[in-house]
Order: C-alpha cells, then structure tokens, then sequence
C-alpha cells in the first residue's frame, strides 16, 4: 500500500491515467517483476475500510439507537418530573373545583356540584394542558447540545 495525496485541482481520474501511463512504462522496462501489475487509485476511507464496511454500517446503526435510546431517557425524566406536580395539581384542582362548584351552584347556576361529566372533563382537560406543558421542555431539551450545556455550567 503506497499513500499519496493529490495535487489541489487534480482528479482521481487524471491521477489515475497518469499511474497507468508509469505503470505501463514499468511493464516494459521491468518485464519479469512487473507482468500483470497495476496500480489503482483510491480513497484513504476506501483502503482502510476495504473488508470492514458491513461491520462499520452495524456500529453506526448501534451508535444511532443508543443516541435514540438516550433521547427517550431525557424526555422520560423530564415528563416523570413534570408527572409528580401534574398529580399534585390535579388533586388540588379538583379539590378547588368542588368548592367553587358548590359555591357557583348557591350563587349564579344551579349546575350540580357532583356532576360527573363536568369533573371528568376538566380532569381530561388538565391532564392534556399539564402533558403539553411538560413535552415543551423535554422537546427544547432533546434540542441542546450537550457540550454547549456543560460548558454553560
């Protein structure tokens, strides 16, 4: 294996032609060492690479779930911090919508206080507020680059 390095505005084509003009000369000067002998021009990449691509494509892959794997992990803390104070403000919202049902049935509608699709309604309604709340930073979070982050700190 010889290593080379390309003239700026040359080829690979052009080097080659130029290989094969050297390599036809050595024939014919050299011919017992030299017969059936050819140069070929190729990439670094491509040479050090030559039998180990399948395996390089299987590591990339590996490489790209494991980030994806990492990236659920981040969203799923984020969402289970953000699922511990979706519980507490469901309690307490709940707790709040009983008196303030009791206290609208006395002065403005005459709604019932214990209706079940109202609770049931708000209770779906909070829930999806306090899950988009929490996908908003897990989002922005999957979108920062952690060398910037530990720098920053």
């Amino acid at each position: 294996m010889l290593l080379g390095r390309l003239k700026p505005g040359v080829t690979v084509s052009q080097a080659q032609k130029q290989v094969d003009a050297i390599s036809t000369l050595l024939q014919k000067e050299y011919p017992d060492s030299n017969r059936n002998k050819a140069l070929l021009l190729t990439g670094l990449q491509e040479a050090l690479a030559e039998g180990d691509r399948p395996n390089l494509l299987i590591l990339t892959a590996a490489v790209g779930v494991l980030l994806l794997v990492a990236c659920a992990d981040v969203a799923g803390l984020l969402l289970s911090r953000g699922a511990a104070r979706q519980a507490v403000g469901l309690v307490l919202g709940l707790a709040g919508a009983f008196g303030a049902g009791r206290w609208l049935r006395r002065h403005l509608f005459n709604v019932p206080s214990t209706d079940v699709v109202t609770f049931v309604t708000v209770v779906v309604c909070l829930a999806t507020a306090a899950v988009v709340a929490c996908l908003v930073p897990a989002w922005r979070a999957m979108h920062v680059d952690p060398i910037v982050a530990l720098r920053a700190e």
